[in-house]
């Protein structure tokens, strides 16, 4: 038997050239508050489309096929993700955000199909140039690259991987890790998390010297025998002097 195929949709302008563009947070939310509510002509809620996009991280596919009351009705908090809808067949319950709960709850109806298909790229690309500044990146702007860029930020504030790779809809953590990229920043979490001080305001910046930093002790219980520490500029290190293991 032949192998299975995923439910993929095919680029809308052919073959895509292997140019990627990741708006950050900011850019990503200009664009769409640049949208118009509709597409001029047939009235598609072109600005409703990519709030969700961005809220949800899902495919446009995906989208494509969502439908009232099979996978979301008025209400409720949750897109309820069916295998034959999904890329990678991959049924889940997806959380919404209350700003998506609200653009979903305004556009659909009683059933039927949430978002029709439509040619949204022009438009998408004119809203892009006002923002990305540069008519290179703009042009190859698509919902895909929404999707990956919600995706990496998500990693980059510290989201757990496997949340990452069920909003995504990844059965392979391998996958999701396309999506996290080294930062400073996050170098700087997850060591504030490893030292036990998650409760000190670590600094991301990457001028701030470290001596400028508070230094707040981790809190360990006396009664219970836990370790001593003493700080060297911006590092925790157990005192040998204070603390003998057994």
């Amino acid at each position: 038997n032949p192998p299975k195929r995923s439910t993929g949709t095919a680029f809308e302008g052919g073959k895509r050239d292997k140019v990627q563009v990741l708006p950050t947070s900011d850019q990503a939310e200009a664009i769409i508050d640049l949208l118009p509510e509709q597409t001029p002509v047939a009235g598609h809620p072109i600005k409703a489309l990519f709030t969700v996009i961005w809220d949800t991280s899902l495919r446009i596919g995906t989208m494509w096929r969502l439908e009232v009351p099979k996978h979301y009705k008025r209400g409720d908090d949750v897109l309820r993700i069916s295998g034959d809808i999904d890329k990678s067949r991959y049924a889940r319950s997806l959380p919404l955000t209350p700003r998506a709960r609200r653009v979903l709850d305004a556009i659909c109806e009683d059933e039927g199909v949430i978002f029709r298909r439509f040619e949204y790229r022009r438009m998408l690309v004119q809203s892009a140039r006002k923002v990305l500044g540069t008519k290179h990146e703009a042009k190859h702007l698509s919902a895909h690259d929404f999707r990956h860029a919600a995706l990496t930020q998500m990693a980059s504030v510290g989201s757990d991987l496997t949340a990452i790779g069920h909003i995504a809809g990844h059965k392979n953590a391998t996958t999701t890790a396309l999506y996290v990229h080294n930062s400073e920043a996050a170098a700087r979490r997850a060591v504030a998390r490893r030292a036990g001080i998650l409760d000190t305001e670590v600094d991301t910046g990457a001028g701030q010297a470290a001596e400028n930093r508070p230094a707040v002790r981790p809190k360990f219980s006396e009664s219970l025998g836990g370790p001593s520490w003493t700080r060297t500029r911006s590092q925790w290190i157990k005192n040998p002097l204070l603390y003998h293991l057994s």
